[in-house]
């Protein structure tokens, strides 16, 4: 939980985000959920806020530097279909089901003080859509988006609920998986926390 002060102050970071650039940018790194990303302020020019769910194939830089071209290019032209981003690919919009909305766009409703605010999806071409990118067009389902169940489902694996998968993208991609392999560090360097970054 987080104080007033804390909360005075995140506020006050994103009003001056929106009055530089238009928007302020949530990144959430996820622990047990996969990471995404959505802006805060693209509805006053815009009409709706926009999010960026899973897509792992990017780094953090990446996916502001996506959802700044989306803005950019959405405030030219309102009704495009088309989002280029220069050397990230192309992306389309999809209007995101309130329930998504709900669950991963706190800071949006907090910062307007609404209970609904339209949103968009960004959602990857077919070159760089990985099993984390969920369908938030249709209400939010364990079963139809598995990798986004433990939203509501307490962890129920044998193993840390902090613990660090790798993989490749082929696997992201959906391909079977042929080996896998459990090792245990006696001193993690790096352990991923659920937090918000700004861009």
């Amino acid at each position: 939980m987080i104080s007033d002060a804390q909360r005075k102050r995140a506020l006050d970071d994103i009003r001056e985000n929106i009055a530089r650039s238009g928007q302020h940018i949530y990144v959430v790194i996820g622990d047990t959920t996969p990471r995404f990303a959505y802006t805060i302020g693209a509805n006053v020019a815009l009409g709706f806020e926009l999010v960026l769910a899973g897509a792992i194939f990017y780094m953090r830089e990446e996916v502001g530097q996506i959802i700044r071209d989306a803005i950019a290019q959405l405030r030219a032209s309102r009704d495009r279909e088309l989002i280029e981003a220069a050397g990230l690919g192309s992306f389309t919009l999809r209007k995101v089901d309130s329930s998504w909305a709900r669950e991963l766009m706190l800071g949006v409703f907090d910062y307007y003080q609404k209970k609904d605010i339209p949103a968009f999806q960004i959602v990857p071409d077919r070159d760089h859509w990985t099993i984390d990118v969920p369908n938030m067009s249709v209400p939010w389902a364990a079963t139809q988006e598995p990798v986004w169940r433990w939203l509501h489902e307490p962890w129920s694996y044998p193993v840390p609920e902090d613990s660090t998968a790798t993989t490749n993208l082929a696997a992201l991609r959906g391909e079977r998986i042929t080996e896998a392999c459990r090792l245990r560090a006696q001193v993690r360097m790096f352990r991923m926390r659920r937090c918000a970054l700004s861009l």
